[in-house]
């Protein structure tokens, strides 16, 4: 038996965690931005340390970066029309594909039987481009996308209609990649962990408050795979794996 054993219940966040986009709305802005007779001077590491911290940090860096875009557009969401038409034709090109580990383990949770949600920031007009990719997120059942509930993270609010709707089990766990996502669920009674190779400052301190950090889901992976290996050979002791 292993950790992951003590929970009926899991939760997932989308983008970045078991995805990536986080990389294809990267190249949008690029090429939004290059269309337009830009060059966005910055790197991916630096993309993600803006959009996990504030849902309006990109708009004022590329805003500050060109001024004279900011005078053709003044209107965000003319800027953000252009970079989402731009996300779709990237799918389109073959930009989407499960993070390392994401699609086995989601594929061993469904097939365990749990029940499982995935609570999104993303719209759900974005999300049905995304499945026709991806398959194996067609077969997760209950889908909570930004338009189902009232404030985005770090906000609880999908977390806590999940939880509602799934039933209000004790035994549910929910998966995060940024700080963003872990203030909402550290904000509800789901047990919390972080999937992140970026060391955030506040690991630790999420620590304290209970949450498990692991750098992919390759490690959780491992975990499971590691108790089916002493299932097989006779020697699993029954003893569940501390979690770390």
């Amino acid at each position: 038996m292993h950790f992951l054993d003590n929970y009926d219940t899991f939760l997932f966040d989308l983008d970045g965690l078991l995805i990536n986009t986080e990389e294809t709305h990267f190249k949008a802005y690029e090429r939004t931005c290059q269309k337009r007779g830009y060059t966005l001077p910055w790197t991916f590491h630096d993309f993600i340390q803006m959009a996990h911290y504030s849902s309006t940090a990109v708009r004022d860096y590329v805003y500050q970066t060109f001024p004279k875009l900011k005078e053709e557009a003044p209107d965000w969401q003319t800027i953000h029309q252009e970079k989402t038409a731009n996300f779709l034709a990237l799918l389109e090109e073959g930009a989407v594909d499960f993070m390392p580990g994401a699609a086995p383990f989601l594929k061993w949770a469904l097939d365990s039987g749990k029940s499982v949600a995935i609570v999104t920031n993303s719209l759900r007009s974005l999300v049905d481009a995304i499945t026709v990719h991806l398959p194996l997120l067609k077969e997760v059942p209950l889908w909570l996308t930004r338009e189902c509930y009232a404030q985005s993270k770090p906000a609880p609010d999908g977390y806590l209609l999940a939880y509602e709707k799934i039933g209000k089990r004790e035994r549910t766990i929910g998966f995060e990649d940024t700080p963003r996502g872990i203030e909402a669920l550290l904000q509800t009674p789901i047990q919390a962990v972080i999937i992140s190779t970026f060391i955030y400052p506040e690991i630790e301190r999420f620590k304290g408050k209970g949450v498990v950090h692991y750098s992919s889901f390759e490690e959780l992976l491992w975990i499971v795979d590691s108790d089916k290996e002493k299932a097989l050979s006779g020697s699993c002791s029954g003893a569940a794996l501390p979690i770390s």
